[in-house]
């Protein structure tokens, strides 16, 4: 019997043991697993966490991509900085006109290269906004003129025009005066596509405003305008900020480096770079110009529909200036510079 219950206890000693064995490696394994859940769980926080920056890293190169800039190298520079001492000399008499043709034909074939030297740019967030070209919000408006103006502030700066000419600054009364000159636009149904500037809408506004305007219906002082042929289709002017942004970058860009077709003669790239006032001897960096931009889509009379944005340019020469100036088509009018009073309010 003893030897039975020696038996027992010996094969019960042996199951402990197995069993002691079996839980300390069963805590082994759990001390394991809950090592590598750990790790895990560590693994998951440290790839959430660098998900996150490289996101915001993704963001923040958006962002700067996206900051309107104009991109030109020195050639493009010199180029410019050549045609405005012609402009000056030609403004001077000390030049004739031929020579003075020459120095803008010269600086159109130079300008040319910064076509491919800059690329549109915008944000992710822009296409989420929704934006009717017939009815810009005030919002909206100051968000396409911030962004226009910080383009031609980048334009003069790096074709070294700041120097002469000053920096831009957004204007309530600029974009006022755009919002007025698109809708005459879009009431006289104008077809900007074939007939560019509508004079009388522009002029009847600069007048309103205490702005130069010819004194011949001829032309007009103060617009530049960049007009899209879309064809007929549905809700076409209900668009996203990204496009309007785009639209904005792609007329100056073609302004200041494509503006020689359809007889522009560079006249764009002269207004928006400031060189317009070296026609008043005027020339400092710390002149001021009044920048608004307004937009509007026409059904034109020939049966097809155009996106028109109106970028208003006003140069302030602070005093009251009467001058000649000679056009293209060898006309002449003259102007009165602007009452700057009634313009200046800046936004921006």
């Amino acid at each position: 019997m003893a030897d039975q219950e020696g038996k027992v206890s010996r094969a019960q000693d042996k199951v402990d043991h197995a069993q002691k064995a079996v839980d300390q490696v069963n805590g082994q394994v759990k001390e394991l697993t809950d090592a590598d859940n750990e790790a895990k769980a560590a693994s998951d926080a440290a790839n959430k966490d660098l998900a996150a920056k490289k996101a915001a890293e993704s963001e923040a190169e958006q962002e700067y991509q996206a900051l309107p800039k104009v991109v030109a190298n020195d050639a493009l520079k010199q180029a410019t900085l050549a045609f405005a001492n012609a402009q000056k000399q030609y403004n001077n008499k000390e030049i004739d006109e031929a020579t003075y043709k020459q120095a803008i034909n010269t600086w159109a074939d130079a300008m040319a290269a910064g076509m491919n030297l800059n690329t549109y740019y915008g944000l992710d967030s822009d296409r989420n906004v929704n934006v009717d070209l017939n009815n810009l919000t005030q919002e909206q408006q100051e968000e396409l003129n911030a962004y226009l103006v910080q383009l031609l502030n980048s334009a003069r700066t790096v074709l070294g025009t700041a120097d002469l000419a000053g920096n831009v600054v957004g204007s309530v009364g600029a974009n006022a005066a755009a919002s007025e000159i698109a809708v005459g636009y879009r009431n006289d149904r104008w077809n900007s596509f074939v007939n560019h500037h509508d004079n009388a809408a522009v002029n009847s506004v600069a007048k309103k405003y205490g702005l130069a305007v010819p004194e011949n219906s001829s032309g007009q002082l103060i617009e530049n305008l960049h007009t899209l042929l879309m064809g007929k289709f549905a809700d076409q002017d209900h668009i996203n900020m990204y496009d309007a942004k785009k639209s904005v970058y792609k007329g100056v860009i073609g302004m200041l480096f494509d503006d020689y077709k359809n007889g522009n003669k560079m006249g764009h790239a002269v207004s928006l770079l400031g060189l317009n006032v070296l026609n008043y001897d005027k020339t400092n960096m710390n002149l001021t110009t009044y920048i608004g931009v307004s937009s509007d889509g026409t059904d034109v009379a020939e049966g097809y529909h155009l996106q028109q944005y109106h970028f208003i340019v006003v140069p302030n020469l602070t005093d009251q200036v009467t001058t000649t100036i000679t056009t293209d088509d060898n006309g002449t009018y003259t102007s009165v510079t602007i009452l700057p009073g009634r313009i200046s309010d800046a936004s921006t």
